[in-house]
């Protein structure tokens, strides 16, 4: 399943700690794509993951911050539209 997860950063966060954050996670969840604006404060992470409680449970361990844990429905890549399969433990 594909999980969309906002992330408010800590003022002065780095691209080191960034790496460091993305490197914690277990291989079950597998990053796809960050979009980070470090001076903001925000990131926006795309990852592929066993369920939506798995990847709040690897969150809180970490202690990495998030807004939202969103199972993704659908997908647009190069305007193509494309419906993504949900699993259990998505709500």
């Amino acid at each position: 399943m594909r999980f969309l997860v906002i992330h408010p950063l800590e003022a002065g966060t780095t691209r080191e700690r960034l790496m460091e954050m993305a490197s914690s996670a277990p291989p079950e969840i597998k990053g796809l794509h960050s979009y980070v604006n470090l001076s903001e404060g925000k990131a926006v992470c795309v990852f592929d993951a066993p369920d939506r409680p798995f990847v709040l449970r690897w969150l809180d361990e970490q202690h990495i911050a998030y807004e939202a844990v969103w199972p993704v429905e659908v997908e647009c890549k190069e305007g193509e539209f494309i419906e993504l399969p949900l699993g259990v433990g998505t709500a």
